[in-house]
């Protein structure tokens, strides 16, 4: 099985790309982090084994809508 054919199944499975699904996976795992421990967000970041605490960020507001600075704010408010 190649990727193409893989990620087409995948996609037709799911409504998602593969790479889509496992960013997702990851934000749900950074959450789960920032809820439970004192990690900042390039520790986080680096954990989940991100390249870099920009492109982290980016892809924490794509899945949730906020940046992790507002979601921790937004967490440490309540």
């Amino acid at each position: 099985m190649n990727y193409a054919y893989l990620s087409s199944l995948f996609r037709k499975q799911t409504g998602k790309s593969i790479t889509a699904y496992k960013n997702e996976l990851l934000i749900e795992q950074a959450i789960d982090i920032f809820k439970k421990s004192n990690k900042n967000i390039t520790e986080v970041s680096n954990k989940l084994g991100f390249s870099n605490p920009y492109y982290f960020s980016r892809v924490f507001k794509r899945v949730t809508g906020v940046s992790p600075s507002v979601y921790l704010s937004q967490i440490y408010r309540n």
